[in-house]
């Protein structure tokens, strides 16, 4: 299946961008709401507040437009700060103030912000429509490495080889009943081809 992202400040244009996923038989659409300012960051000031509803009402309106299309929105746990959905509380809030918002779940982000991605597998299980397979390691390697918020160097490395246990995530989730599409994602390698080889007998 095929997916496309939509980022904050293109949401002026979601009429083009889903009639272009019409054209291409996209059935997930990956929203990625906007960051914050320096002005915004602070959790629980009124100014987040105000940017985070704004956010979630761009994203009601987005997500009943697609669903009207056959089209499924999804957010991600963002590996930045500067997202207010980097965490998984956060990115449940938008998934219980936007009606119809689904998680396409990245198994890689949660570490960013050294949170457990088995318990946010548990969490999200059924909001998840579509699946991010992303594997980091502490052990450097020649990939660019994401730094988190513990100040802990993460690298990429090809999916099913570093510190997340990506298959029993997946066989959990396939016993639950999921049917839906599995991508592997190899952000930040340098030879992304050669990574490739993810297998679930």
């Amino acid at each position: 299946e095929i997916s496309c992202s939509l980022v904050g400040s293109e949401m002026c244009i979601r009429d083009s961008v889903i009639d272009c996923c019409e054209k291409v038989n996209c059935k997930f659409l990956l929203a990625v709401a906007g960051f914050l300012t320096e002005d915004e960051m602070v959790r629980g000031s009124a100014k987040y507040e105000t940017r985070r509803l704004r956010m979630a009402a761009s994203l009601t309106e987005l997500t009943a437009e697609a669903e009207k299309h056959g089209i499924t929105v999804v957010m991600e746990e963002f590996d930045n700060l500067t997202a207010p959905y980097s965490r998984a509380d956060e990115l449940m809030w938008f998934m219980r103030h936007v009606p119809g918002l689904r998680c396409g779940f990245d198994t890689g982000n949660f570490l960013y912000n050294e949170e457990d991605a088995v318990k946010s597998f548990s969490l999200f299980r059924p909001y998840i429509a579509s699946v991010h397979c992303k594997d980091r390691a502490f052990t450097e390697n020649t990939g660019s490495p994401c730094v988190t918020v513990a100040n802990r160097k993460l690298y990429p490395v090809a999916v099913g080889d570093g510190n997340l246990p990506i298959e029993k995530m997946m066989r959990v989730l396939l016993d639950s009943g999921y049917t839906g599409s599995f991508a592997a994602e190899h952000f930040g390698s340098i030879e992304p081809v050669s990574y490739t080889h993810l297998t679930l007998p």
